[in-house]
């Protein structure tokens, strides 16, 4: 039989090693948050937690970067957009009362690499306020993370890049996107990962797809002519 228990982090440590494959992943994600918690020592209880979980994104995705997009609620600071008020009275409600059909939002930082969004929410969404606080010491969490860094975050380009595996069909060939052939994408404003270093297969646009992405990635350092 299974059974479900929350530990503390002390606890966590006493079945590093000795448990199953999925709660040894949050064993180690424990271990990640409180490394990144120890090397930001002098900084708020606050500030470090949000930095471990985005040192987490950071590792779990092979990228970290954020969008500006409307929010309701600061995941640091815990602050709230709250309702618009009516602005007089009627037969249901006061002037001054909370109008619940109409909930505000401010402007955020959302750090939540994903295809599906909750409007208005966001588990990584941070106020501006609170990112002005927060950057220095996740610049500080960040500096050995062997993963892709937007230059938004550190002003500066970043060390490595995430690269996607791709696999060949024909001759079971399997490297980075960045070892492939490229052609030129049917509107001419671009180019595609098209061809097989190994045997040379080609995916056609409207032809047979030798090539697939095998949803793996890797990150390499970004030097010129390698990652392009």
């Amino acid at each position: 039989m299974l059974y479900k228990v929350e530990l503390a982090y002390m606890e966590l440590l006493l079945v590093d090693g000795l448990c199953n494959e999925e709660a040894q992943k949050v064993v180690d994600k424990a271990k990640q948050h409180e490394t990144t918690r120890l090397a930001l020592e002098n900084a708020p209880d606050n500030v470090k937690d949000f930095c471990a979980l985005l040192v987490t994104e950071a590792m779990e995705k092979g990228i970290l970067k954020y969008s500006r997009r409307s929010l309701r609620s600061c995941q640091m600071c815990k602050k709230q957009a709250g309702y618009a008020t009516y602005s007089r009275s009627s037969r249901y409600h006061s002037k001054g009362e909370k109008n619940y059909e109409k909930p505000l939002a401010f402007y955020a930082y959302d750090f939540k690499d994903s295809f599906v969004f909750v409007q208005g929410y966001s588990s990584l969404g941070i106020c501006p306020e609170c990112w002005e606080i927060l950057k220095p010491a996740l610049l500080v969490a960040l500096k050995d993370i062997k993963v892709e860094i937007s230059e938004s975050i550190t002003g500066e380009k970043p060390r490595y890049k995430k690269v996607d595996i791709w696999h060949c069909k024909k001759c079971d060939w399997k490297g980075l996107e960045t070892a492939m052939g490229r052609d030129r994408t049917l509107m001419g404003d671009g180019y595609y990962p098209s061809t097989c270093p190994s045997c040379a297969a080609k995916n056609l646009m409207f032809g047979t797809t030798y090539l697939v992405s095998t949803g793996a990635w890797e990150c390499v350092e970004a030097i010129e002519g390698v990652t392009k």
